[in-house]
């Protein structure tokens, strides 16, 4: 209770930063700005490939800034904050440094792709193109997410004089908008290629297993009169 009245949230807010499906919208009512952005989770490569998205809430109202998230904590690092003024400047290097979490993401992607590519080259079990399948899911949600974070960021374009940005801060949201057009771009292209490729994929692994049976009924020949 105390945080919600500190930054102002309403309960339909609140639920909007903790619910993984929100869109991102921007609203400024009277010097205060609520945003919510999607941000990639971090990631989990094991038996399963997870690679997730979540909800952020972020309240800018004069100098103060704060974030609800439902799960995993916001980095701070020294590094991508190096040199901020202001509660403006951290909001812009939060976006940046999101936008950068997905293209090296994709990245990942692209990497695990071209190896579970190899071993469905050889593999006859449907273990690896369940991952491809996964990978391939990811990809759509992540589209979706770095879409709908665009359209946040050309509203919030828009109103940035209004919320006090200065030309420095105009500069860095000019270009963050642009990394983001590069990052939707690049995840379509990726979706792209290994949506098209998923059905010769799996045509691959059913050709393995018809060379497995022709093997196995070729061998049945010759040692069954035997």
């Amino acid at each position: 209770q105390p945080i919600r009245e500190r930054l102002g949230l309403d309960e339909y807010d609140l639920s909007s930063c903790l619910d993984p499906d929100e869109v991102p919208r921007l609203e400024s009512i009277g010097g205060r700005s609520f945003l919510v952005w999607k941000s990639p989770e971090k990631t989990t490569i094991a038996d399963a490939i997870e690679m997730n998205v979540r909800s952020v809430g972020v309240v800018l109202q004069g100098d103060r800034l704060g974030f609800v998230a439902a799960s995993g904590a916001i980095s701070f690092g020294d590094r991508e904050y190096q040199g901020v003024r202001n509660t403006r400047d951290v909001l812009l290097r939060f976006l940046l440094n999101s936008i950068r979490h997905y293209v090296s993401h994709l990245r990942t992607i692209k990497q695990l792709s071209t190896s579970l590519e190899r071993k469905i080259m050889t593999s006859m079990e449907n273990h690896h193109l369940l991952q491809m399948f996964a990978l391939s899911e990811s990809l759509i949600y992540y589209v979706n997410s770095i879409d709908s974070n665009g359209v946040l960021l050309t509203k919030l374009r828009a109103s940035a004089p209004q919320l006090g940005f200065d030309a420095p801060q105009l500069q860095l949201l000019d270009d963050i908008v642009l990394e983001n057009e590069q990052a939707v771009r690049q995840a379509r292209i990726y979706s792209s290629v290994l949506g098209g490729l998923m059905d010769a994929r799996g045509t691959i692994v059913n050709n393995n297993m018809n060379v497995l049976l022709k093997n196995l009924t070729l061998i049945n020949i010759v040692f069954l009169p035997l």
